[in-house]
């Protein structure tokens, strides 16, 4: 669906203090972790290649640190395997487990299930089985803009007959763009909302719609890809030569921007935009990509650094709102 450029006119207030930046947080019927979670789509191979044995490490570092929230999805191609495997091997607190309902072709009637009633429930006892019978905490409806038609009405009814048999603690929506977000919470359905490539330190388009709405509604944020897909971390000198398609040029005149910031300030730009995500008030949770222990040990650091200072903070603000921007994420 083609929408038109986006002017973010926000003047930012002070970023999260220190004592809340630490604070622990929990999604409804979740008990309380970190705010700094682990997304997997890069552990299955998404965006590149990884090694099996490496993505296990990070999803157990991660855990080993008290980093619990893990999210995944069947459509990560086998991130629900690498965590299943993950989970296999661990000993320690359990993690909190969010995955995803998907409404693509391949997931559709017939082909799939015999209709999307049946599709839903076969995707989850598969994520299920996968996770070796743990309970799945967070359940969200995925990408419901990119569906078909009749996949929201089943998904919904799905995820509400879940939480009423507490076979989950908590529904949610993954993507789909500010209209159909916002028009779910406005239902007592959801309790998060994961929205993706629109709150980071190069785009705050996020801000203006779906977190509003959000926390209109009494709903937690997620928020994931605050790298960008790796502009504002290990793609950063691959992107600023050769954008890939779904970058547009203003992301990337603005990530020249925040690296000079983060020159200045003596942090890697990996850093200083993950910090910069976490330090934003109404940001409950933010979902790092790392698919190496290198990228994962980078996080962790970012995270036990704490908020920005005020003013590096207002001056990444302002540099992510500087002009008009197309749509970016979901």
């Amino acid at each position: 669906m083609s929408r038109p450029n986006i002017r973010v006119e926000l003047q930012p207030s002070g970023p999260r203090p220190r004592e809340d930046f630490f604070a622990p947080a929990a999604l409804l019927g979740c008990r309380p972790v970190p705010r700094l979670g682990l997304g997997t789509a890069g552990l299955a191979g998404i965006w590149g290649p990884v090694k099996r044995d490496e993505s296990i490490q990070v999803l157990h570092e991660s855990w080993r640190q008290g980093h619990l929230l893990t999210d995944t999805s069947p459509n990560y191609a086998d991130a629900e395997v690498v965590l299943g495997e993950a989970l296999a091997s661990w000993k320690g607190e359990a993690p909190v487990l969010l995955t995803k309902l998907e409404g693509y072709d391949h997931y559709a009637p017939p082909a799939f299930a015999a209709d999307w009633a049946a599709s839903m429930i076969k995707q989850f006892e598969e994520s299920t089985r996968r996770f070796g019978g743990r309970k799945i905490d967070g359940l969200a409806m995925h990408d419901p803009d990119a569906a078909h038609p009749l996949f929201q009405p089943a998904c919904a009814e799905f995820l509400r007959l879940c939480l009423n048999n507490r076979k989950i603690g908590c529904a949610g929506m993954g993507g789909g763009g500010p209209h159909l977000q916002a028009a779910h919470l406005s239902h007592p359905l959801l309790s998060y909302i994961i929205t993706f490539k629109r709150v980071s330190a190069v785009t705050l388009q996020g801000m203006t719609d779906v977190v509003p709405a959000a926390r209109h509604a009494g709903a937690k944020v997620i928020v994931a890809s605050p790298a960008m897909m790796g502009l504002l971390g290990s793609k950063y000198g691959e992107f600023i030569v050769t954008p890939p398609p779904h970058l547009d040029a203003v992301f990337v005149t603005r990530a020249k921007k925040v690296k000079a910031m983060a020159d200045a300030a003596g942090l890697p730009l990996s850093r200083l935009a993950l910090r910069f995500v976490l330090s934003i008030p109404v940001v409950d949770f933010v979902l790092t990509g790392a698919c190496t222990p290198a990228e994962w040990a980078d996080s962790k650091l970012a995270y036990d650094e704490g908020p920005l200072p005020a003013d590096l903070y207002r001056s990444v603000w302002r540099a992510a709102t500087e002009g008009e921007e197309p749509y970016s994420g979901g």
